[in-house]
């Protein structure tokens, strides 16, 4: 709540302290709140015909005078008829979203312990907040569907002050209550020696808040593409007219009613009365522009304001000491961005020219099979009954007339339906989700991992997506921990242990370093169906060409998931020299060298571990020195291993030009089959 003096007079106001001329601060704000909506009106109608398309409303027609969208049932004795096909698409593009991990993670330096410890506090009050204070999860799948339908949307953080748990009764000075304990004991001696009673608020301790925004919510200034290069915005909210003289106190006298349309009742019937606006009673809308810092406002400057009345100033940004920069809090999402604007085109769009076609092809269909039911005419003066369109209807000629005479045109046959089922496919390809993501066996595949890489080849093209909102949540992430330093001091949060039990600790806000990095999961849509799993075994398998037992294999298709897989012999030579490397540094003696060693393997691992040593003695470590001369002396000794090792092997016959080799059968027990040397006699028994 702003500082509020009382207002002199019409021209100035005294706003947090400062006295400004409020022509000078609201005239240009109202400027570019008109800039604004005349920017974004261009983009409104496509949107208002993606959420009627999306909420299964899709025979529509625009009214060119307001631009009102309307809702069609009949044209003229037709009745038309629609079935949404683009549902089933869009909860699986929100699914598929929704499901991957968008928690970040932050990270301080580590030169100690206490750094550690800072960044793991940091990491548990932001885990605990996301689950309990803002919502990550619902606010982000919100965020997708948003997405999703419109293309374009934005998240505020904020810290609202007006929420969270009651934490006392202050005395309340000019508006604003004091909350320090020694200024509030003053206070309220100064009112008892005045015989006046100090006035009492109670105050809540506060809660960040994901505030979304939709373009509704939404004025930027022409001519960008960038969010990020924008030089302010304004977020325009319907706000109750008695919340804001509550709030803002004399500077809200004048504030009046709005006319403002319902955005949830977005199509009506088509009628006389259909150019009626449905509107919202009692609240007015509310204006909180963004300027980015300049020479002007080297913090930025952020302004609260309505069509009429200047509300609050305040010469800097909600985050203005953030470590990438003064931030305003409010980020920007698009799903697909196209070049030259600001909104991006949504999910939907692609899927509204199929689903038309679509309908009006049920409606064609129905059509003809009501004007084709068994009909009777009978003459004037007859029992005639009025037309109802039912089978065996009675229809009234004149006596004499010859009966109307019928043209069967085309008649529906496998081609109408072949038609009805293009539009589908066209919808699918449009959208660039095949029917085997939403679960459905493609045609003539029948193999578990050949629908696994359909699948992951329709969740590639949502990556694009995935990685905006994961950079933008990094933003939005960045805004929150600056939000968590209004926490109470000594905040507790209560978690839930390794053994599921209950703890608690103590969040200080106060701790949380100047600088920091926030470290954003990484991935794109991994596969996570069962298909996927069988695949990822048979790709493990023919990469170990043969290497890996039947038994792994077996045990990994009963699983469902691969197994974990058995050391290698490479592995168990690796951990063997590491052991000898601990071995030679304490003890500076040289271990014995085995025959099946793999001395390729030990001297490669002995060898790092020498190098790290070398370092230490060539800065005077006498014993680094001596652990350097006892690996040299272990790995000369692999060598030679490895020398007799190359000797005592059987040397291959070379074979001429019309010879044939014949490869020795393996050793046998007892000395049986033993192929001797070239140049030796055979052993004879």
């Amino acid at each position: 709540m702003p500082l509020v003096d009382v207002k002199p007079s019409s021209d100035t106001a005294t706003i947090n302290g400062k006295t400004y001329v409020v022509n000078d601060v609201l005239s240009p704000w109202q400027g570019r709140k008109d800039e604004g909506e005349q920017e974004r009106s261009q983009y409104l109608n496509q949107v208002k015909i993606n959420r009627c398309f999306a909420a299964g409303k899709q025979n529509l027609q625009i009214n060119v005078r307001d631009g009102r969208v309307l809702e069609i049932r009949h044209r003229g004795n037709v009745e038309l008829v629609q079935s949404n096909i683009l549902d089933q698409y869009l909860n699986t593009v929100i699914g598929r979203l929704g499901s991957a991990d968008y928690k970040t993670n932050f990270i301080t330096l580590s030169d100690s312990a206490v750094e550690d410890d800072i960044a793991k506090m940091m990491n548990l009050g932001y885990s605990w907040g996301w689950d309990n204070e803002w919502m990550g999860d619902e606010k982000v799948e919100s965020l997708i569907r948003l997405l999703a339908i419109d293309g374009f949307a934005g998240v505020r953080c904020r810290y609202d002050r007006r929420k969270g748990e009651i934490i006392g009764d202050y005395p309340v000075k000019n508006g604003v209550p004091i909350t320090d304990e020694e200024e509030a004991r003053d206070y309220v001696a100064e009112m008892v020696k005045k015989n006046q009673v100090a006035e009492f608020k109670s105050i809540r301790e506060g809660k960040v808040v994901w505030e979304l925004l939709s373009i509704f919510n939404l004025l930027w200034p022409p001519g960008f593409d960038d969010p990020k290069l924008l030089p302010w915005k304004i977020i325009q909210r319907p706000v109750s007219v008695a919340e804001v003289k509550e709030r803002y106190g004399k500077l809200a006298d004048n504030v009046t009613e709005d006319t403002i349309e319902n955005m949830g009742s977005l199509t009506t019937q088509y009628s006389e009365s259909s150019e009626e606006k449905h509107k919202i009673k009692g609240k007015c809308f509310v204006y909180t522009g963004y300027e980015q810092p300049s020479e002007m406002w080297p913090k930025g400057l952020s302004v609260v304001f309505t069509d009429t009345e200047l509300l609050d100033v305040r010469e800097e940004l909600p985050y203005p000491d953030h470590p990438g920069g003064a931030r305003d809090g409010v980020t920007l999402f698009r799903w697909t961005p196209i070049p030259g604007r600001i909104p991006g085109k949504s999910f939907i769009d692609n899927g509204i020219g199929p689903q038309k076609i679509y309908n009006k092809r049920l409606t064609q269909l129905n059509a003809m099979i009501d004007r084709n039911m068994p009909k009777v005419f009978i003459e004037e003066q007859s029992l005639a009954r009025p037309r109802t369109g039912e089978p065996m209807e009675l229809i009234e000629v004149r006596a004499g007339s010859p009966l109307p005479k019928t043209d069967a045109g085309i008649q529906i046959g496998g081609w109408f339906m072949d038609d009805v089922k293009l539009q589908v496919e066209a919808a699918e390809r449009a959208l660039g989700i095949r029917g085997v993501t939403m679960g459905q066996a493609p045609q003539g595949v029948s193999a578990y991992s050949a629908m696994a890489l359909l699948t992951e080849n329709d969740s590639l093209k949502l990556d694009p997506v995935s990685q905006q909102l994961r950079i933008g949540l990094m933003d939005v992430s960045w805004d929150t921990m600056e939000a968590m330093r209004n926490w109470p001091a000594d905040k507790t949060i209560l978690i839930a242990g390794p053994n599921d039990n209950l703890q608690q600790f103590f969040y200080q806000a106060n701790q949380v370093p100047y600088r920091y990095l926030v470290k954003q999961p990484r991935g794109g849509s991994m596969p996570r169906t069962q298909a996927s799993e069988i695949q990822k075994i048979n790709d493990i398998w023919l990469a170990a060409k043969g290497q890996l037992p039947l038994s792994w294999y077996v045990e990994s298709l009963n699983a469902g998931k691969p197994q974990e897989l058995p050391p290698s012999a490479a592995d168990a030579d690796a951990h063997k020299a590491e052991l000898e490397n601990i071995l030679m540094a304490e003890t500076l003696q040289v271990p014995p060298v085995a025959p099946y060693d793999n001395d390729e393997k030990h001297v490669e691992t002995h060898t790092a571990q020498q190098i790290q040593y070398q370092v230490m003695a060539d800065q005077g470590d006498e014993h680094a020195q001596m652990v350097v001369e006892v690996i040299e002396a272990h790995k000369k000794e692999h060598e030679a291993n490895a020398a007799s090792k190359k000797q005592s092997a059987p040397m291959q016959p070379q074979a001429g030009p019309d010879q044939q080799v014949f490869s020795p059968a393996p050793p046998q027990p007892g000395g049986a089959n033993v192929v001797p040397a070239p140049g030796t006699p055979p052993n004879v028994t």
